[in-house]
């Protein structure tokens, strides 16, 4: 599908209007090399939205819609910086699960290979990061449990070995 970004942003004022004066002011830049992990996509660093030509191409207008909402959420909600100190491979996934959960409460329909976790709905993105972390430490403990549990019983099961060979 061809995209319009005049048109894409006039929709988003539409459908945003008190994002309208970030919407307007940033600026909108193809980028080629706008990717996440092998698929094409868009990004900003709080002043500019690169968009992915072929990102876009391959989405219907709804899409379109998604992609940049999203964006233009990273930009009114500070997430660029409010990231400082935060491990940012798990702070953009929080950031990422918050905004597609409003979204999508907002009706709007999330593209195929975005996050969705509704249940970030209910947590600002710090609160949300934390979650994660604990989530993954929690994941971690178990993991470290279970390990130990499997030497143990092979530590067992060679004294018992070593017992019977006696």
């Amino acid at each position: 599908m061809e995209f319009d970004i005049e048109v894409i942003k006039k929709r988003l004022i539409i459908k945003y209007p008190y994002f309208a004066d970030i919407i307007v002011r940033m600026n909108y830049e193809e980028n080629n090399n706008v990717y996440s992990g092998n698929r094409p996509t868009a990004s900003t660093d709080g002043r500019t939205l690169y968009y992915h030509p072929e990102c876009l191409k391959n989405l219907d207008s709804d899409g379109q819609l998604f992609l940049f909402a999203h964006e233009i959420c990273h930009v009114a909600l500070d997430h660029i910086n409010r990231s400082e100190g935060k491990n940012l491979k798990i702070w953009n996934l929080a950031t990422d699960a918050v905004i597609n959960a409003h979204l999508q409460a907002d009706g709007i329909h999330l593209i195929p290979w975005t996050i969705n976790r509704p249940d970030a709905i209910d947590y600002d993105a710090e609160e949300y990061y934390q979650k994660i972390l604990d989530e993954m430490e929690a994941k971690e403990q178990d993991s470290n449990e279970e390990t130990k549990d499997q030497q143990s019983e092979s530590s067992e099961e060679n004294q018992e070995q070593s017992d019977s060979s006696e």
